[in-house]
Order: C-alpha cells, then sequence, then structure tokens
C-alpha cells in the first residue's frame, strides 16, 4: 500500500498538466523520477514536493533550455553554476536573434524586389525605345568573383553556384540580385575579365577578399528585357546619352539581374538593369 503524500502517475499529470507519456520519458533519461515503483504492480509513485521540480522543469523549458541542459541544472547546487549556465543560454539566445533578425531584413528586400518585378512586368513590357535616366545610387556592398573567362549561359551558372558556396561557407546573407561588373568588353564577352556578384546587407560585418564595395555615386541607368545579346542596342544607346548629355564614364558597366533565370525558364524573359557609373564633364 502507498504512502499517503506520495501521488500516482495519474494525479501528478493533472496537477502539472504533463501526460503519462512525457512522465515516462523523463524517467527513461533521468530527468524526473518517481521516488518508489510498485514490484508488484509497477505502478509508480512520486512524492508531493516533486511537483516543485516539474514546475522548474516546465519553467527552464520555457525559456529555451534542452532536456538536457536542465538535467544539468538539477544536478548542480551551486547557485553560481547554475547563473553561469543562464548567461550562456542568454548568449546563445541573442545570437539566434540577431540571425532571425537577419533573416527577416533578407525576406523583406526579397518581398521588395519581387513587388518591383510584378510592378515592371504589368507596366513595361515593350524596350524598342530604352529610356535612360540618370540615378544617384547609395555605396553597395557585394560578394563577388572576378575572372578573365568565356561570358555565357553556363559560365554564369557555375558562378552564381560558387557565390553561394562561398556566402554558405562564410555564413553570409545573400541579400539583393545578382549582377556582372563587365570589367572589358561588354559587347563581346568571349574571353573577358568579369565579376560575378550579389548584393548584401550594408550591415554585414564580415570582410574579405571576395567582399567589395561598389562606390556611392551618379550612374546612367536603363532596363531592358533579355539575354546579354539584346542587351547591346540598350548599352551602345546610353552611350550616346552619355555623350550628348556631357558626362563621361568613370567605372565599369553593371548589370543587374532584377528578374534572374531562377523566376523564368527563358533568358527571353530576363529583365535587367543596366548602369554605367558616371561624372560630368
Amino acid at each position: 500500500m502507498r504512502e499517503k503524500n506520495l501521488l500516482t502517475v495519474g494525479e501528478i499529470s493533472c496537477i502539472c498538466n504533463l501526460s503519462s507519456r512525457v512522465l515516462r520519458h523523463y524517467d527513461k533519461i533521468n530527468l524526473f523520477k518517481p521516488v518508489f515503483s510498485d514490484p508488484n504492480t509497477g505502478y509508480r509513485y512520486y512524492k508531493t514536493e516533486q511537483v516543485f521540480i516539474i514546475s522548474m522543469i516546465q519553467d527552464l523549458k520555457s525559456i529555451g533550455f534542452s532536456l538536457e541542459e536542465i538535467k544539468k541544472i538539477l544536478e548542480r547546487e551551486s547557485v553560481l553554476s547554475i547563473q553561469n549556465l543562464c548567461k550562456k543560454k542568454k548568449s546563445e539566445i541573442s545570437k539566434e536573434i540577431e540571425r532571425l533578425k537577419k533573416m527577416e531584413e533578407d525576406l523583406e528586400h526579397r518581398i521588395e524586389l519581387f513587388s518591383q518585378i510584378s510592378f515592371l512586368e504589368k507596366n513595361i513590357q515593350d524596350f524598342s525605345d530604352f529610356y535612360v535616366e540618370l540615378k544617384a545610387q547609395p555605396e553597395r556592398k557585394i560578394l563577388s568573383i572576378k575572372e578573365k573567362k568565356s561570358f555565357h549561359f553556363n559560365s554564369v551558372a557555375i558562378q552564381v553556384r560558387e557565390i553561394q558556396k562561398l556566402a554558405e561557407s562564410n555564413s553570409i546573407h545573400i541579400q539583393g540580385p545578382y549582377l556582372i561588373i563587365f570589367h572589358e568588353n561588354f559587347e563581346n564577352p568571349d574571353n573577358t575579365l568579369w565579376e560575378m556578384g550579389c548584393l548584401l546587407s550594408q550591415k554585414e560585418e564580415k570582410y574579405f577578399q571576395n567582399i567589395q564595395i561598389i562606390s556611392s555615386g551618379l550612374f546612367v541607368s536603363t532596363l531592358y528585357w533579355g539575354n546579354h545579346q539584346a542587351s547591346l542596342t540598350a548599352y551602345r544607346q546610353m552611350k550616346e546619352w552619355i555623350k550628348k548629355n556631357h558626362y563621361e564614364e568613370i567605372g565599369a558597366p553593371i548589370k543587374l539581374y532584377i528578374k534572374s533565370l531562377a523566376f523564368t525558364h527563358s533568358d527571353k524573359n530576363l529583365l535587367v538593369e543596366i548602369q554605367i557609373p558616371v561624372k560630368k564633364i
């Protein structure tokens, strides 16, 4: 016969709002064990004061501690050691919050990009007469790879994946659309020096050789649909605009892929912005 101050599994389950399955699991991993098991019936019994241990377990779970971590806390009677475990958990949570904030920022930029694509698809279908404009661009941070090689669909696809692997290995969040900087031979890039990159958050604090800065300044800009061949007419019109309006080029032209092959099966449906850095003569 059990003592009067002992609780059955059903009773402690009701008091603590825990299922018998959870209590069996806690028993199995030596986190919270009954004080007595009847050898004849197999029934398990708990002391009333053990309710406080369950309350502590539930409280620690609610602030992010794993069962293994809780087990370590319950094994230690030193307040200082428990305090240190709490400090460690707080540091882990702070890092996770920062990671989630970066993810939220990345999602906001993607939503903005998709809205831009949707707007342009609905309102601009014909670029037979390219609209050239002058834009002031802020400083932009990019993750990039610069190589001298042939420029074609396969080489671009490979470079995109290389950028992604570089971001993954360095825990960098890619934020904006992909871009290509043509350091030479924009019109005939069979074997040319070009730089594949992707925009990063300005809050990105990491710096190494593959993180570059596109300086702020004035850029002559236009949009076009299609592959690189389709960009040549637009590019030539931009150069004419620059000359006619008394500007001069001060850097390499940039192609910003607003709608890339990630969102279409045909390169005819690519939506690309060409940007050329300039200054007034």
